[in-house]
């Protein structure tokens, strides 16, 4: 039993950081450290302040929950809602632009609030969503369309809706027949008859260009930048479950009292332990 003692401490010594709990902190220290990097190539590439998004959550969160790019991917493309990484009293800002070529209908939308609303950091979250609905070219039907999808799903707390009311003479004129219908909404209601007074309540430098802001969001990029992001989210929790597993085999090892049982233990473990360095390597 001595020997077997000895053994163990031997492959302790050599494996010492995948025994035990320090293995998962290394890897949570890896999460943040991804994060931070991929969110500096994001704010270099497109200028974006996203510094609080989270790009990898907890390992231990049920991943089925969560929506993919690959998901929404064809509606993010139609412009129909986005976020730029613009915030306001420390909630992220979801713009439903001004884009009335593109019908937005329900299934469109709770697939797209779904999965955006998952992008900014937990702590963004449950602080409420600054959203920002801009009609100016389009209808008072859709702004109470809109409205009646945000009131009926949205997964998150709401800290107050901006609205860009429609513009032309027709819809100016409508506009004191209907405006009742979105005063009674469930939410906080601004409404902005112009950009400038949108911006008395949201600073510019917060706001993308085609809201007078300061932010030059590329969709394109924006989505590209998203799916190398889960790719390396997806390499992260995939070691996690590996690592985990080795760890999980590592103590439960019965040592044997024959020195060469042990010697092809050692070996077989520690040829494990370089394949993880390896793996641990390429995420980095």
């Amino acid at each position: 039993m001595i020997g077997s003692n000895i053994t163990k401490n031997r492959i302790e010594r050599s494996f010492g950081r995948f025994f035990n709990l320090e293995s998962i902190t290394r890897l949570s220290t890896l999460h943040e450290d991804s994060q931070e990097d991929s969110q500096e190539t994001i704010h270099e590439q497109c200028l974006l302040d996203i510094s609080e998004y989270d790009i990898i959550e907890d390992t231990n969160e049920k991943h089925t929950t969560r929506k993919s790019l690959v998901d929404t991917a064809d509606l993010l493309h139609e412009k129909l809602a986005f976020l730029t990484g613009g915030t306001s009293e420390d909630c992220p800002i979801l713009t439903f632009p001004d884009n009335p070529f593109n019908d937005l209908t329900e299934d469109k939308y709770k697939r797209l609030v779904t999965y955006l609303t998952q992008v900014p950091s937990e702590n963004q979250r449950r602080s409420g969503f600054i959203i920002i609905i801009d009609r100016r070219s389009d209808r008072w039907l859709t702004v109470n369309s809109i409205m009646m999808y945000i009131e009926s799903y949205f997964p998150f707390p709401i800290k107050c809706i901006y609205l860009l009311r429609p513009c032309s003479w027709m819809q100016r004129a409508l506009s004191q027949l209907i405006m009742f219908k979105a005063k009674s909404s469930a939410y906080p209601l601004i409404t902005c008859q112009s950009l400038a007074e949108l911006h008395e309540y949201i600073c510019p430098n917060q706001l993308s260009k085609d809201l007078g802001g300061s932010i030059d969001f590329n969709l394109s990029d924006w989505i590209e930048q998203r799916a190398i992001i889960e790719k390396l989210t997806q390499s992260i929790r995939e070691f996690h479950d590996t690592i985990s597993t080795f760890i999980k085999h590592c103590d439960q090892i019965t040592f044997p009292n024959s020195v060469d049982l042990t010697q092809k233990i050692l070996i077989q473990h520690l040829t494990q332990k370089n394949e993880l360095e390896h793996e641990l390597q390429r995420i980095q």
